[in-house]
C-alpha cells in the first residue's frame, strides 16, 4: 500500500509536481517499456504508439501504488496494449483470409459448391 515505509505513491508524486514526474518517469522507464513493446511488435512505429498510449493512461490517471511498483505497472500495461495490437492484427488478417476464399468460392461451378457443401457438413465441429 502507498504510504507503508514511507514511500509516497505514484498518484500524490503525480499530483505534486506533474510536469517533473513526467519527465522524469518518461526518462527512466521509456526506454526499457520501448524495448519491451518493441520486442513484442516487431514494429518501431506501433511500439512508439504504445509506449505513449501507456503513458497518456498513467499520466491522466496515475495510480494508487507505491512509486517502487510503477516500472512493474508500467510495463503490465505496455505488454497488454502490445498485445492487444497483435490480436487486431490477427483479426484483420483473419477477415482477409475469409474475403479471399469467398473470393474463390465464388469461382466454383455448381457442382463443386454443392460438393464443397457436403464435404463441409460432413466435418466435426
Amino acid at each position: 500500500m502507498p504510504g507503508e515505509r514511507g514511500e509516497a505513491s505514484v498518484s500524490g508524486l503525480a499530483a505534486r509536481d506533474p510536469e517533473g514526474f513526467a519527465s522524469r518517469t518518461w526518462t527512466d522507464l521509456a526506454p526499457a517499456l520501448y524495448g519491451s513493446a518493441l520486442r513484442i511488435l516487431r514494429n518501431s512505429e506501433e511500439a512508439e504508439d504504445v509506449l505513449q498510449d501507456s503513458f497518456v493512461k498513467m499520466l491522466s490517471q496515475p495510480p494508487d501504488i507505491p512509486e517502487s511498483s510503477l516500472p512493474a505497472w508500467m510495463r503490465r500495461v505496455v505488454v497488454n496494449r502490445a498485445l492487444d495490437v497483435l490480436r487486431r492484427h490477427k483479426r484483420w488478417a483473419s477477415d482477409e483470409y475469409d474475403e479471399t476464399s469467398r473470393i474463390g468460392a465464388s469461382r466454383l461451378s455448381s457442382a463443386e459448391r454443392l460438393d464443397l457443401e457436403r464435404a463441409m457438413a460432413e466435418l466435426p465441429e
